[in-house]
Formats: structure tokens, C-alpha cells, sequence
């Protein structure tokens, strides 16, 4: 029937991608299966019916993934077909997931991260022994995993702990109290206040106001903290501001 010779002429297009024959043969798989589809759309919807329409979009979607672009809204249009009438089917799950993920390009929005990896999770729970799956699961989890670590707002004790002691040195730690260490030099003083709740992405999110007699620095409202918090009072000598400067560090 034409849903095998589709099958037929997909497999030699894979033999022969990237080739004028491999196009050919890709362009009529894509012809099988949607004259197929058409001469489907005339029969009684019974079981029989419904297994082939799913099958038939399943295979379309892998067509629309093998061509040069590939076109990723159209296999997952045909995979959503596919998935609607079988939820649990293990090849439209893995293609609708290849058709989110776009080959794995970079710059993905985690929202279309964790929807392949939804897809790819059903598909491992349905089918446990897929190797391709469950690699592929692993795979963006592990993207998943990094944009998590990369947001992580580390708690200030930890922020300290990564301040090397000898800045440290000769100074005290304020940290419970009043949200600052501070350690000195011969030459300077260091003072050390980790960020809350958020992380800063730029320097001029911060206040740092540095007086003579006096120092004040405010930290941005966060979504776990409203209003800004900071770190504010006198000096215990007298300090030239012009000699004195603050940074933003990671």
C-alpha cells in the first residue's frame, strides 16, 4: 500500500541524504503518506483507521524532520495529530520532542526545553529500553540542570566562604547581624556584602554612597525581599572617597 511505499522510500532517502536521490526519495515518502492520509480522510473512523492515521503522521513528521531545512513546526503539527489519537506512542513522543528542541540548537527558551524533556520522559516511561530516548532524555536534562545552576542564588555563608581569608584578615564577621564581613590590610580595608535573594546582573542596580564619615550601600528589591536592603552607618575614621572604590563580583 502507500503507507509501505513511503516507508521504502524514506529508508533509501536516509541512505542517501544530502543527495538529489535522497531529496527525491524523501519528496515521495511525503507524497505516500499524504495521498494516504487523503484516502484515509473517506473511510469510517474505526480503530483500524485511527492506528494508520497515527502511524501515517508519525511518518510524516520524521519526513519533515530529514529535510534540508528541516521543518520544524510542520513535524510537530503532524505529531500532535499522531499523539492525539495515541498519547503514549513512542515515535511521535521522540519526534515531537526533536521538532521542540530544533536539533538541539542553543538559545532554546527553557520552556521548550522542558517540554521535549516531557515528551522524552513519557516516551522512556512507555518504552524503558530505548537507549535513544533515554540518551536524549539525559541530554537535556543536563541543559535543564545548568540554566537551574546558573540561576541559583547562593546563600551568603556560601558567598563568604569563597572570599579568600587573607582579605578577611584582622577584620569580623557581621554576616548574622548586619549582612556584611569585613577583614583590612595595612593599606585598606575590605568589606564584603553578599547579594540576597537575586542575583545582580549589573553595577548600576546598586547604591554605594561613600562619605568621609560615612558609608552606605543598598542592594535592589528582589522577588524574595520587597524594598531594597542595606548596609548603612559611620565611619570609625575619617576616609578620602576619591581613594576608595566597590565592585561587583560573581
Amino acid at each position: 500500500g502507500l503507507k509501505e511505499e513511503g516507508n521504502l522510500a524514506f529508508k533509501r532517502a536516509q541512505v542517501l541524504r544530502r543527495t538529489t536521490a535522497g531529496k527525491q526519495y524523501l519528496n515521495d515518502a511525503k507524497a505516500c503518506y499524504i495521498q494516504a492520509l487523503t484516502l484515509l480522510g473517506g473511510e469510517r473512523a474505526d480503530e483500524r483507521a485511527l492506528a494508520l492515521a497515527c502511524a501515517l503522521h508519525c511518518n510524516l513528521a520524521a519526513v519533515f524532520l530529514q529535510e534540508v531545512p528541516p521543518k520544524w513546526q510542520e513535524a510537530k503539527a503532524a505529531a500532535d495529530i499522531a499523539l492525539s489519537v495515541e498519547p503514549q506512542n513512542v515515535k511521535a513522543l521522540y519526534r515531537r520532542a526533536q521538532a521542540v528542541l530544533e536539533d538541539g540548537r542553543e538559545g532554546l527558551v527553557e520552556t521548550a526545553l522542558r517540554a521535549a524533556l516531557a515528551d522524552l520522559d513519557a516516551a522512556a516511561a512507555a518504552e524503558p529500553a530505548n537507549a535513544q530516548v533515554a540518551q536524549e532524555a539525559s541530554r537535556i536534562r543536563r541543559r535543564i540542570d545548568a540554566l537551574e545552576a546558573a540561576r541559583r542564588v547562593p546563600p551568603p555563608e556560601e558567598v563568604i566562604a569563597r572570599v579568600p581569608v587573607a582579605l578577611r584578615d584582622r577584620g569580623g564577621d557581621c554576616l548574622a547581624e548586619h549582612g556584611y564581613v569585613w577583614g583590612q590590610t595595612e593599606a585598606a580595608v575590605h568589606l564584603f556584602v553578599p547579594a540576597r535573594g537575586a542575583r545582580i546582573s549589573r553595577a548600576s542596580l546598586v547604591t554605594v554612597e561613600i562619605r568621609p564619615r560615612s558609608l552606605r550601600l543598598a542592594l535592589p528589591a528582589t522577588v524574595q525581599r520587597e524594598g531594597t536592603w542595606e548596609v548603612a552607618g559611620d565611619l570609625h575614621r575619617l576616609v578620602r572617597p576619591d581613594d576608595c572604590s566597590w565592585q561587583l563580583d560573581e
